[in-house]
Parts: C-alpha cells; sequence; structure tokens
C-alpha cells in the first residue's frame, strides 16, 4: 500500500516502463502541485529546472535543487540536484514497488548497532497520542549517546530516526518515488528512509534504470544494496519487458513474486 501525497503518480503500476522526459513531466506536476499547497523554495534559486550536460560519450540532464519547505517541514523531491542520463541514448525506467514486509524484515540498523530498542517503542507508542513522554521515559532508561552528524550526539537507541520526518511520511505520504541511476545501490539515499516508510506501513515506490537491456527481456535487472539493509541484500527482476519476475535474495532466495 502506498499513501501518495497527490494524485500525480497514482496512474502508475507495478512494472510499468517509462521515459526520463515522461518522470521529469511527472515530477513537474508534483512540483506545481506542492506550491499550490503552500510550500515554498528552501533556497532562493530552488525552482524546477535542469540543464542538458554533453560529454564525449553520452549526454546527462542536471537538476536544480528542488528542496520546499512549509512550517517546520522540509522535504525535496527525489530529483533534486541529481544527474541521470539523457538524450538519443537515454534509459527507459521501470516503475518498481518494494512491499513493506522487505523493508520491515530487512532494514538491520540506522546508527546503532540494531533496532531492538527503536523496534520495542514502536510497539509501545501511540502516536495519536503522548508519544514524547514515552520518548522521555526511554532516553532515560536508555542514556547512552553516540556522535553522528549532531556534534552534540543522540541517544543511541534512536540516532538518526527523525520524529519529524515519520510523523510527515505518515500524516502527508510519500512526496515522490526515489529515480535511482545506473550506478546506484538499492536503498543508497538514506537507511532512515527505509526505516520510516517500513514502519509507516507503506510500500517503496521507485524508478529502476533498465540499462541496456534488450526488449527480448533476456537479461535480468540486477541491483545490490547498502550494507545497512541487511548485508547481502540482492533484488533480481528477470524478463523485465515481458512478464517480469521478482526474487529477492539474502545469501539464498528469500521470496519469489
Amino acid at each position: 500500500m502506498i499513501k501518495w501525497k497527490s494524485d500525480v503518480f497514482k496512474h502508475l503500476n507495478n512494472f510499468d516502463i517509462v521515459t526520463m522526459d515522461e518522470i521529469i513531466d511527472m515530477y513537474k506536476k508534483q512540483y506545481e502541485y506542492l506550491i499550490n499547497d503552500g510550500y515554498k523554495p528552501t533556497h532562493k534559486d530552488d525552482k524546477f529546472e535542469y540543464k542538458i550536460l554533453t560529454d564525449e560519450v553520452y549526454e546527462k540532464i542536471k537538476f536544480n535543487g528542488l528542496g520546499l519547505t512549509k512550517g517546520n517541514n522540509r522535504i525535496q523531491l527525489d530529483l533534486s540536484n541529481k544527474t541521470h542520463r539523457y538524450g538519443k541514448d537515454s534509459l527507459n525506467y521501470l516503475f518498481y514497488i518494494v512491499p513493506n514486509h522487505i523493508l520491515k524484515k530487512q532494514t538491520s540498523h540506522l546508527w546503532q548497532p540494531n533496532l531492538d530498542i527503536l523496534n520495542k517503542f514502536f510497539n509501545e507508542v501511540d502516536w495519536d497520542g503522548d508519544w514524547k513522554t514515552l520518548m522521555d521515559e526511554y532516553d532515560k532508561r536508555y542514556p547512552q549517546k553516540h556522535i553522528t552528524n549532531k556534534q552534540e550526539g543522540e541517544f543511541s537507541w534512536r540516532a538518526n530516526f527523525s520524529i519529524d520526518w515519520f510523523l510527515s511520511i505518515r500524516d502527508e505520504g510519500i512526496i515522490s518515488p526515489l529515480v535511482l541511476n545506473s550506478t546506484e545501490k538499492l536503498f543508497n539515499r538514506g537507511s532512515h528512509r527505509c526505516y520510516n516508510i517500513g514502519q509507516c506501513g507503506y510500500d517503496l515506490p521507485m524508478f529502476i534504470p533498465m540499462g541496456f537491456v534488450n526488449k527480448k527481456g533476456k537479461a535480468p535487472i540486477t541491483i545490490l544494496t547498502e550494507s545497512y539493509f541487511d548485508d547481502s541484500l540482492e533484488l533480481q527482476i528477470n524478463n523485465p519487458y515481458d512478464n517480469p519476475k521478482v526474487i529477492w535474495y539474502h545469501k539464498k532466495i528469500i521470496e519469489k513474486d
């Protein structure tokens, strides 16, 4: 299940194949929707613009910053400051929805050795009630801190878990799918995204570049994941152009569609 912020991406079905131009059109509509919804550019240079880059091999498209702010909520569309293949050799993209149970089962840690305490907190918390009192109790019960990107340190049991981000996703929904580039590992953008979306009960939508897969569909799409997503997890999509079949590996096959 996906709770979308708007209707822009709702027409997409699992394994739909789209071009970068189609992705640009959808993201531009979503950007305009957010502006009309009261969001403002986070920085003066943040606007939906891009430029075409040409090198000796192939064209690329580089997107401008797409940061938006509304009150305390700061977001970025996934194309923000990203560079992708473009032009006559541009890649097709496969729309794929990562099931929620894969997110919940395989996300192994954020910035702590494991998620045992944080998962215990989630089992007890009432997000529509007084969650702050319970969080304060956990901070007293588990006072250990370690240094992260915050120099003052964070409570280790909830390091890199942002309640503001979690509640924003839970209440407003998913802003836009991820758009992977051709060299990117799966879930490379941060463990908090996998954990938050998993705990919200949502699936994770993304556009996966299809490389130079021949249109007879004989070559599979294979993507490895970052280590925080329970080492050695691998996604393989066979026959992407015709009757796609998904296999998740974790040292051995753990799921097949």
